[in-house]
C-alpha cells in the first residue's frame, strides 16, 4: 500500500461548503518554513517519501513552483496535489504542474455540476473542475508521463441527496477511487442510505469509494463491493 505524508501549506481547506462555513478564513502559510518543512519530512520518512500538498488551494499559494521543486529535490517518489482543479483548465498549468513533477491529484467536489458552484459560492468552478482534470490527463498521456486523479467528497447535510450523483461525476472525470469525508454528517437512516448508494453508484462504475469518519453503520454490501470491483472480481 502507498501511503503519503500530508503537508498542510495553508488554512482554510481547499474547497467548502458556503452554507455550512459562510465565513472560513483562508491563508497561505510562508513558503520558506514550509519547504524546510518538506526537508525534514523527507528525512525523516521510512521508505518511499511521498507528499500531498494540501489544506489550501495549491494553485493559490503564491510559492507553489518552490514547494514542488522542494518536494522533488528532497526525494519524493510521488507528489500530489489535492485542489479544485479550477486552475488547470487555464492554458500552461496542467503542462507546468507535470514538468514540475506533480503524477497525481486529489480533486475536491462538493456536488455535480450548478450545485457544486452554488455550495462552494464560485460560479464556474465545475466547469473549470472537469476541463482541468482533463488537461492534466490529456497532457500526461500525450507526454507519455502515468498520472492519477482521485476524488474526495466532504459530505454536509447540503449535499447527502447529490452524493450518488457525484460518484458518477468523478467517474466520468477517470477517478478510480474516491473518498467521502464524514466529519460532519450527522448519523441518521437518510444520511446511511445516501452514502450507500453512493458506494453503490461508485461499484456500478468501477471506483473505489471509502467513507471515512462516518459515526453511522452502511449495509456490507456497501462498504464490500466497491473493493471487489477494484480488485477485478
Amino acid at each position: 500500500m502507498i501511503s503519503f505524508t500530508e503537508l498542510a501549506i495553508g488554512t482554510g481547506g481547499v474547497v467548502s461548503c458556503a452554507r455550512c462555513n459562510p465565513a472560513t478564513p483562508t491563508e497561505p502559510f510562508a513558503a520558506d518554513a514550509l519547504v524546510a518543512h518538506i526537508a525534514s519530512l523527507a528525512a525523516s520518512a521510512d521508505g518511499d517519501f511521498n507528499v500531498v500538498l494540501g489544506g489550501f488551494e495549491p494553485f493559490r499559494h503564491p510559492g507553489l513552483p518552490a514547494l514542488i521543486t522542494a518536494c522533488a529535490e528532497s526525494g519524493a517518489s510521488r507528489i500530489m496535489l489535492r485542489t479544485d482543479a479550477g486552475a488547470l483548465a487555464s492554458p500552461g498549468n496542467a503542462e507546468g504542474c507535470l514538468a514540475a513533477g506533480v503524477r497525481a491529484l486529489e480533486i475536491e467536489l462538493l456536488a455535480e455540476g450548478e450545485l457544486h458552484d452554488t455550495l462552494a459560492a464560485r460560479p464556474g468552478l465545475y466547469a473549470a473542475a472537469s476541463s482541468g482534470a482533463a488537461a492534466f490527463r490529456t497532457v500526461a498521456a500525450a507526454t507519455g508521463v502515468d498520472v492519477a486523479v482521485f476524488g474526495v467528497l466532504p459530505a454536509c447535510r447540503h449535499n447527502t441527496d447529490a452524493l450518488a450523483q457525484t460518484i458518477a461525476a468523478f467517474a466520468q472525470m477517470g477517478a478510480p477511487a474516491v473518498r467521502i469525508e464524514c466529519e460532519t454528517l450527522p448519523n441518521t437512516p437518510a444520511n446511511s442510505a445516501a452514502l450507500a448508494a453512493a458506494v453503490h453508484t461508485g461499484a456500478v462504475n468501477r471506483v473505489a469509494v471509502t467513507v471515512a469518519r462516518y459515526a453511522g453503520a452502511l449495509p456490507a454490501l456497501a462498504g464490500l463491493a466497491p473493493y471487489l470491483i477494484a480488485g477485478g472480481a
